[in-house]
């Protein structure tokens, strides 16, 4: 069964009628000199017919830019709601994300700081060990170590054979082989039997700088500035222990405090007004001097001297 056809929109449907209106239009205007030249009453009904094909043609115009407004103002509010939803989604993912933040970076913080302490601490005591151990110890297979390398470092590779196997190589009259054993040499030349060994080449040992030197943690919330723990300026065990434990002793700066007058008429004024203290100047007995909105506030001293 044949499925019937989808109904038009109102807009598709207008601009339907608007080209069949024109159609009529261009029809009419095609006829014109045949009533002319046919009689008055020809001429009569054909200007009547042209009037009444211009009046549909306004018409539909009119109601085709109608709906082409209406359509491109649901457009823009359908790209607009698209957007909405979007902008709230994400607007919930930082809000997450947010959250995460404040929650997991101090406790990455806890877990750091009791590395490094426990690192600097460990280096300390084994230097302390190390720089103590009398001429006649013998560690036997003890090895001290240092737990930083002992995890970040990358071990030597030793050289190790993978394969071998036998194989013929041309060589010229000295016995050396060809390079290009692709093709039979040009030159006096003999195939030579060799051992081809394949095998694991030797690196050694990769060193990594010390953890604390490559760590640059920020501060949750900038104050006392952007960064909690910088290694790259620390030298030694020492150093972090210290650089901890400022850390943990530090007194954040106070906030900033400020005075706040609001009249009592609120119809008077519709922002508040608003002065900083400075405390320091204050203390020093110097006339403070605060503009705030049309006038300016001073201490009672000071309007008393002036």
């Amino acid at each position: 069964m044949a499925s019937r056809p989808a109904k038009p929109s109102p807009l598709e449907a207008a601009r339907l009628d608007l080209d069949a209106a024109r159609l009529r239009v261009q029809e009419i205007a095609a006829r014109k000199l045949i009533a002319l030249h046919e009689s008055n009453e020809a001429w009569v009904s054909w200007h009547r017919d042209r009037e009444l094909a211009d009046a549909d043609e306004t018409r539909a115009t009119a109601l085709v830019a109608q709906l082409e407004a209406e359509a491109a103002i649901a457009d823009a509010k359908a790209r607009s709601d698209r957007f909405r939803c979007r902008f709230e989604a994400q607007a919930k993912e930082n809000a997450a994300v947010t959250d995460l933040i404040r929650s997991e970076l101090p406790k990455a913080w806890d877990i750091l700081s009791r590395v490094l302490e426990a690192i600097a601490s460990a280096e300390i005591a084994t230097e302390q060990v190390v720089g103590e151990m009398p001429d006649d110890f013998d560690p036997g297979d003890l090895w001290i170590g240092n737990p930083d390398m002992t995890v970040r470092w990358r071990p030597p590779v030793p050289e190790k054979i993978l394969s071998t196997k036998v194989v013929e190589l041309w060589v010229d009259p000295s016995g050396n082989p060809f390079v290009d054993q692709t093709r039979e040499p040009t030159v006096t030349a003999h195939k030579r039997k060799f051992t081809e060994i394949t095998y694991q080449h030797f690196a050694p040992a990769d060193g990594v700088p010390p953890l604390y030197k490559t760590l640059r943690i920020p501060r949750l919330n900038h104050v006392g500035g952007p960064t909690l723990f910088d290694g790259s300026a620390l030298n030694g065990p020492h150093d972090v222990l210290a650089a901890l434990q400022r850390i943990h002793e530090r007194v954040e700066r106070n906030p900033v405090v400020l005075v706040k007058y609001e009249p009592l008429d609120r119809k008077a004024m519709q922002e508040p007004l608003i002065a900083t203290i400075d405390e320091e100047e204050t203390l020093r007995g110097r006339p403070l001097i605060a503009p705030i909105g049309d006038f300016q506030l001073l201490p009672p001293d000071a309007r008393r001297s002036g």
